[in-house]
C-alpha cells in the first residue's frame, strides 16, 4: 500500500523486454495526478484503472481482462475502452483481448465477437451486432393522450408483444410492427408522444439465449 503510482508501473515494467512507457500509461488512464500518490490512497476506481494499467505494461499480444470497469465512473470507462479499441487495432501490432464482463454495453463496444455463457455451456456467440439483431426484433414505445384498447394493438401485423403502464405503451414485434402500430394509431386520429424506437440489444439477447425473458407480463388495457 506504500508504493506509488509511477512506482508500481516502473516495477511492472522491469519484467518485460518491451514495456510500454510509464508517462503513456498515466495519461492513457487518468493517472498523471496520481503518479506519487501511494496505492492505499488511491480511490477504488483510480485503482482499478491502476490494475489494468498494469495487466497491460508489458505490451502483451494477449491480454485476458475480467470486469476491467467494475467501479468506474462513465467518463473512465469509456477512456478505457477508448484505449482498449486502440490496442486492437489491426494497423498497428494488436493485442488480443479475451475481456470476461457482465456488461453487455461492455462486450458491444469492445468485442469483435461475443460468447454467451449460461451454466457453463456457450449457448450464442457470434459478433455482437449479429447477435443483438438475431431475431429482428423491434421495440416501440409511446404515450397517447386517449385510452386505447391494448388488444386491438396485439392483432396488429408483426406485433408479438404489448404492454402498458405509468401512461407508456410499449410494443414488441418483427422489423414491420413500428410501422404498423403508427398507422395504426394515425387511422385512430392519434399522435403517439415521447416516441421511441428501437431494435434488440445485446442485453436482450443475452436474456433470450439463456432463457430470461425480457418481456414483462403484458397490461390488458391503457386507461
Amino acid at each position: 500500500a506504500k508504493i506509488t503510482t509511477a512506482e508500481a508501473i516502473d516495477l511492472f515494467r522491469s519484467f518485460y523486454p518491451a514495456p510500454r512507457a510509464t508517462d503513456e500509461l498515466l495519461e492513457s488512464f487518468g493517472l498523471t495526478a496520481q503518479r506519487d500518490q501511494r496505492f492505499g490512497h488511491l480511490s477504488g476506481g483510480q485503482q482499478q484503472r491502476l490494475s489494468v494499467a498494469l495487466a497491460l505494461v508489458g505490451n502483451p499480444e494477449v491480454a485476458i481482462l475480467d470486469e476491467l470497469t467494475t467501479g468506474l465512473d462513465p467518463a473512465a470507462r469509456r477512456e478505457i475502452w477508448t484505449y482498449l479499441r486502440g490496442l486492437t487495432d489491426p494497423d498497428g501490432e494488436p493485442t488480443t483481448i479475451l475481456l470476461v464482463t457482465h456488461s453487455m454495453e461492455e462486450a458491444q463496444f469492445l468485442c469483435d465477437r461475443v460468447l454467451i455463457m449460461a451454466d457453463g455451456r456457450i449457448v450464442a456467440e457470434g459478433p455482437p451486432d449479429d447477435l443483438a439483431g438475431a431475431g429482428g426484433s423491434r421495440q416501440i414505445s409511446f404515450t397517447v393522450p386517449d385510452p386505447l384498447d391494448l388488444d386491438e394493438l396485439r392483432g396488429l401485423p408483426g406485433v408479438r408483444e404489448v404492454r402498458g403502464g405509468g401512461g407508456r405503451i410499449v410494443v414488441e414485434g418483427d422489423a414491420g410492427a413500428p410501422q404498423a402500430v403508427l398507422t395504426h394509431l394515425s387511422g385512430l386520429g392519434l399522435t403517439a408522444g415521447a416516441l421511441r424506437v428501437g431494435g434488440q440489444s445485446l442485453d436482450d439477447a443475452y436474456l433470450a439465449a439463456t432463457g430470461h425473458s425480457p418481456i414483462e407480463p403484458a397490461a390488458e388495457t391503457q386507461e
